[in-house]
């Protein structure tokens, strides 16, 4: 009985230790997590640099399927064709809605280019190349993921991404789910245009291009972040408009070249 009423009390005066000692840690773990220098809850963690893995943007993707699955015979995967749709409306005087009819690359911008996927992009020296590679899910055919950044004091300001899509590889639905998606010329042919797709915070929203050709769907979509204040640890509800225009001259240089296989 001695030894069972000293274990107890041994238990006991431990689980008070463990007690007060969540006590001391917990509100310094929710204060570096969830507010800010003043100790409001900004509810954004402060963004880090990091390494991107596909989706570059918007919310992860949900569970691939769960057999071989040819997506232009289905018709819930059906995206609107440009022959559908309305051109951009004549007040409509952002330059998203009017790619130029022949992509081209400044002379002073570097070129990223994808052989075997048939297609090359440019961009200012002071953008980087980021979450690129092939991507695959169960039953899915690979799929290739590229992103183009900008990042502003170590966070990100803007991206441009592509993504190459087998029809046997799940679709982006942004220009079939868009308020009003329009007709336009990108990358020299008939294209899609949904101006104003929602983001994840902090993505301001997602401007998405998509072009079909017989082989693969092209899915290009510039992205412009809320400006991240260092001070205040938090997003501002503004984004830098040079920035966001930049970022849609990189895309305009988007060229479908021939497939060269691997």
């Amino acid at each position: 009985m001695t030894l069972v009423f000293a274990a107890s009390i041994i238990s006991l005066t431990m689980r008070r230790v463990l007690y007060l000692a969540l006590l001391l840690v917990l509100p310094a773990v929710v204060a570096s997590c969830g507010t800010g220098d003043d100790g409001a809850d900004t509810g954004t963690p402060t963004p880090t640099r990091r390494e991107l893995s596909p989706p570059l943007e918007g919310g992860a993707q949900s569970p691939g399927p769960s057999e071989r699955t040819n997506y232009r015979e289905l018709a819930d995967w059906r995206l609107p064709e440009p022959e559908e749709l309305p051109p951009p409306p004549a007040d409509a005087d952002g330059p998203e809605f009017s790619p130029p009819p022949v992509p081209q690359c400044p002379e002073d911008w570097s070129q990223y280019a994808r052989p075997a996927e048939g297609f090359r992009i440019c961009h200012p020296d002071d953008w980087e190349i980021n979450g690129d590679g092939y991507v695959t899910q169960l039953f899915q055919e690979t799929w290739f993921s590229g992103g183009v950044f900008k990042f502003v004091d170590g966070v990100q300001g803007a991206h441009v991404s592509i993504y190459t899509i087998n029809n046997y590889a799940r679709p982006f639905t942004y220009t079939r789910d868009c308020r009003q998606a329009y007709a336009v010329t990108f990358a020299g042919q008939a294209s899609v245009l949904c101006p104003d797709a929602p983001g994840a915070l902090p993505e301001a929203r997602i401007i998405a291009y998509h072009t079909r050709t017989d082989r693969f769907d092209y899915f290009v979509n510039v992205v412009p972040y809320f400006t991240y204040d260092a001070e205040d640890g938090g997003y501002e509800d503004y984004v830098d408009a040079d920035l966001e225009e930049l970022a849609i001259e990189i895309a305009h240089t988007f060229e479908l070249t021939e497939p060269v296989p691997r």
